[in-house]
């Protein structure tokens, strides 16, 4: 069970600084971003020096890959907007349940998106 949120961060957030308390929201939203174009960067990097080919496949999965991570984040972003409202209404085990059921959603989605390519990708 996840621990409740400190005092001081819910200070900080509620009625402290607003441009410290979005930069402290965003810094891991960044680095996630970047983290990801990173990948998608060495992926062209090194395919391209095998053949394009390989290049054009990357350049075709793209797309359907970038729908999945932002359906991804869409789901995330809805379920921190939630657990941010009970928190802020002091609802902890609710704000626990929902960051639960988060997890669960993301979990069914996976297992769903790697049954479906498995069985897609199984006569090739």
């Amino acid at each position: 069970m996840s621990k409740p949120i400190s005092a001081d961060k819910r200070k900080l957030i509620l009625e402290g600084n607003l441009i410290q308390a979005i930069l402290m929201l965003a810094i891991p939203v960044m680095l996630n971003s970047f983290i990801q174009s990173m990948y998608n960067l060495t992926d062209t990097f090194w395919l391209g020096r095998i053949g394009t080919e390989n290049q054009s496949a990357i350049t075709l999965v793209s797309p359907f890959q970038n729908i999945l991570i932002n359906f991804g984040n869409g789901i995330t972003t809805a379920g921190a907007i939630l657990i941010s409202q009970y928190l802020g209404a002091r609802e902890d085990e609710q704000a626990n349940s929902m960051a639960n059921h988060i997890c669960l959603l993301h979990l069914h989605f996976q297992y769903y998106a790697h049954l479906y390519a498995g069985l897609s990708l199984r006569d090739l």
